[in-house]
């Protein structure tokens, strides 16, 4: 937005300059005016702009690819841990269904998971997989 404006009042302001009459500069005499010709043609003097390093601007192009790359890819990690399972939200159809995640260790998890309207608890570690079916009265305790 603030874009525009500047763009717009640049816009008139050079508009506004440009509609007012141009004032007349008096004409000097060429004999008046004597220019030292050999000044200007002295290739000493004349300072030419440096080539461009092709090979540096890629490198830097590249690094900078690399650069903005790590960044998106960081955030998008950051933004899936923040979030964690707080957006369950497709899984609300179907036979079954995650009712809720806990993790006791970086290793151990425990799941409740609601099959046909049981509930079932399983639990996950590095020495297997543990599954237990819970008795439908116990169902309200757990909320």
């Amino acid at each position: 937005m603030k874009q525009k404006f500047l763009l717009i009042s640049l816009f008139l302001f050079s508009a506004l300059l440009g509609a007012q009459e141009p004032t007349e500069t008096p004409q000097t005499e060429p004999e008046q005016e004597e220019i030292d010709k050999s000044f200007w043609l002295e290739e000493e003097s004349v300072e030419r702009p440096k080539p461009v390093d092709v090979q540096t601007l890629f490198f830097k192009t590249v690094v900078l690819v690399v650069f903005l790359s790590g960044a998106v890819l960081a955030g998008g990690w950051l933004l899936k841990k923040a979030t964690g399972s707080k957006f369950n939200s497709f899984n609300t159809e179907g036979a079954i269904q995650l009712l809720e995640r806990k993790y006791l260790s970086p290793k151990t998890s425990v799941w409740l998971l609601e099959v046909n309207e049981k509930p079932i608890v399983v639990i996950e570690s590095v020495h297997g997989v543990a599954v237990h079916a819970l008795n439908p009265d116990d169902k309200g305790s757990l909320e």
